[in-house]
């Protein structure tokens, strides 16, 4: 069998991708800026299995857990067009006082759908770190996504 070998072209062929991606990002992040995202409602998982997922969500589990964190470090590892997601959902949660688990998030009302009709789902793990980015920076107290995974 023979030895897979990554040649130079290769490398700035990624490179190159990222920085596309990070371009288109922040172009898209631009206009949904424009738009003036925001949470609209918290909707059950199975209504939202047929609607467009926001670019936020997904898998985590990092939050707080080799050191204490706050809101800025959560931001810094968005995608531009991400955080203006984000960041919707953040004074969404503090404005209605929202503390649920991953667990609340997915089996119960804890979908967020957004003003432009699309929705954010996490894993247990990852609503656990938004929840523990918001809550942080609010209370100062150092919250980990354990604080809100089940």
């Amino acid at each position: 069998m023979g030895k897979f070998k990554v040649t130079k072209t290769m490398i700035w062929k990624a490179k190159i991708r990222r920085v596309f991606y990070f371009v288109k990002s922040w172009i898209e992040a631009i206009f949904l800026k424009r738009m003036q995202i925001n949470v609209v409602e918290f909707i059950y998982y199975d209504e939202a299995e047929n609607i467009t997922d926001a670019p936020l969500g997904g898998m985590g589990g990092w939050f707080g857990w080799n050191e204490p964190n706050r809101w800025h470090d959560y931001a810094d590892r968005l995608w531009p067009s991400s955080l203006v997601y984000a960041e919707a959902l953040k004074r969404y949660v503090i404005e209605n006082n929202i503390r649920i688990t991953g667990q609340e998030h997915q089996n119960g009302c804890g979908i967020p759908l957004f003003s432009d009709g699309k929705v954010a789902t996490f894993s247990f793990r990852a609503w656990g770190d938004i929840m523990a980015a918001i809550w942080s920076d609010i209370d100062d107290k150092d919250y980990t996504y354990m604080d809100f995974y089940m």
